[in-house]
């Protein structure tokens, strides 16, 4: 689990503006937002969100590439972009999830910890399919003539 003591650290400094009262034990994967503690386990680490991202984003490419040629190098640009952009959005996840459950523990029990990730997925993903995948320019062909 390596992922897990750098995305706390992240997510600990996305806290730290908001209170002096924020910790972190990274030998037991703990964010601590003044009395509320936040354990992020293996299924925190958002690889589902990454293979989630690869396939759709992988379908709308391949939609893209049978109605017309696609660049595809500024596709992978903008998969590995999508990908990386998944790691703050990962700790803005866990940063909501520390203040929610500190400020509404109901809430968070309820609905919160269980929608906030999915929903933040789909408002990315939203997004990149308005304004990134619609940017992605067509293959430039090469000239058929030949230097003499």
């Amino acid at each position: 689990n390596h992922i897990a003591p750098p995305l706390i650290e992240t997510t600990l400094y996305l806290l730290s503006p908001l209170s002096s009262g924020t910790s972190a034990d990274l030998s037991k994967y703990m964010l601590v937002f003044h009395n509320f503690s936040v354990f992020v386990s293996a299924t925190c680490l958002g690889v589902n969100s990454i293979f989630l991202f690869i396939a759709l984003f992988s379908l709308i490419w391949i939609s893209i590439a049978e109605k017309r040629p696609c660049d595809n190098r500024l596709a992978s640009i903008a998969l590995i972009t999508g990908i990386v952009v998944l790691y703050p959005l990962n700790a803005l996840r866990i940063m909501l999830i520390a203040i929610v459950g500190m400020w509404a523990p109901e809430f968070f029990l309820t609905i919160f910890h269980r929608s906030i990730g999915a929903t933040l997925f789909f408002l990315l993903f939203l997004a990149y399919t308005v304004y990134v995948i619609p940017q992605l320019p067509e293959e430039k062909k090469q000239s058929t003539k030949r230097k003499r």
